[in-house]
C-alpha cells in the first residue's frame, strides 16, 4: 500500500497500471488510464469554463457531463462472462459439436448446454414423431452426468451416446432399460449427447409428446 498526495492510503498498482484491488472486490477492474482522462477533461473544462458567466457554465455542464464522465469506467463482468470463465479455470472440455452431429439424425437438432461445471440445467421440449432435439453436454474425466426424464407420454424415452464412439451404442438406452434416469460417469474428456424419442411404433404415427429434462453435472 501507498499514501496518495493528500496523505489516503491508496492500493498497489500491477504491472499492467491498473489498481490492485482485494479479494472483496475483485469482480471489478479500474483502470487508471481512465482515471487519469477524467481529471485531464475536468481540467480542460475548468479552463473554459471559468470565464463565462455562470448560467453558460451550467449549461455547458449539463451538454458535456457524459463526455466527461466517459473517462471513468468500473466494468463488471456479464454472468454469461463468469460462468464461462469458470468452466475455462475448471477445465471443461471443449463441446465436440461435429462428433456429436454425425450420431443425429436429419429429423434431430442439435442443441449445446452451457451451465456451471458442478451444476444443473432443466430443459423442455416437444417430440413429434421422429423429430425431436437432442443435447450434448461436455464432461471433464471423473465426472458424473444425471439426467431424469418427466413426460407425460409412455412412449417416451431418452438415449444418452458417447460422441467418440460413432457406431451408434448408447452408454444408457432409456427404452431397453425402461428408465427415465440415467447415471453416466465419464472415465475421460468428453461429449455426451442426450436424444430424447418416442418408441418405433408410436413415433411412426406421427403422435406427439412433451417432456421436460432436469440434466445435473458433479
Amino acid at each position: 500500500m501507498g499514501r496518495g498526495p493528500s496523505g489516503a492510503i491508496r492500493p498497489p498498482l500491477d504491472a499492467s497500471n491498473s489498481l490492485t484491488l482485494p479479494a472483496s472486490c475483485n469482480r471489478y477492474t479500474l483502470e487508471v488510464t481512465r482515471f487519469r482522462g477524467y481529471f485531464f477533461r475536468l481540467l480542460i473544462l475548468g479552463t473554459v469554463f471559468w470565464p463565462l458567466h455562470i448560467h453558460k457554465r451550467i449549461a455547458l455542464t449539463l451538454i458535456l457531463t457524459p463526455w466527461l464522465l466517459s473517462g471513468c469506467v468500473i466494468n463488471t463482468p456479464s454472468a454469461a462472462t463468469r460462468t464461462v470463465a469458470a468452466a475455462m479455470a475448471g477445465g471443461l472440455p471443449s463441446i465436440d459439436t461435429a462428433a456429436a452431429q454425425r450420431l443425429l439424425t436429419a429429423d434431430e437438432t442439435l442443441q449445446t448446454l452451457n451451465f456451471a461445471e458442478s451444476g444443473s440445467q432443466i430443459v423442455s421440449g416437444r417430440i413429434v414423431g421422429r423429430r425431436s432435439p437432442a443435447y450434448a453436454v461436455p464432461l471433464r474425466a471423473g465426472q458424473t452426468l444425471d439426467v431424469t426424464m418427466d413426460t407425460p407420454s409412455d412412449s417416451a424415452y431418452f438415449n444418452i451416446q458417447d460422441v467418440r464412439d460413432q457406431s451408434g451404442a448408447a452408454v444408457f438406452a432409456g427404452e431397453t432399460s425402461n428408465a427415465r434416469y440415467a447415471s453416466v460417469r465419464a472415465s475421460s474428456d468428453a461429449t455426451y449427447v442426450i436424444r430424447p424419442f418416442l418408441n418405433r411404433a408410436v413415433a411412426g404415427r406421427g403422435s406427439q409428446a412433451n417432456y421436460t429434462l432436469k440434466i445435473e453435472r458433479h
